[in-house]
């Protein structure tokens, strides 16, 4: 195993924001497919490959 090196304070933030932000918009499409679709089109964002 490779040895683990602390994230500095600003990314491990934005990995956090990153993987929150994913998760909402996933959890979001599953309980109301027809609204996710508008928001993917709005971003230009595919949420199932990030």
């Amino acid at each position: 195993m490779a040895p683990e090196d602390k994230l500095a304070a600003a990314r491990r933030k934005a990995l956090i924001q990153k993987f929150a932000t994913h998760a909402a918009r996933r959890l979001h499409a599953f309980r109301d497919p027809g609204v996710a679709a508008l928001s993917t089109m709005e971003t230009g964002m595919i949420t199932d490959d990030d």
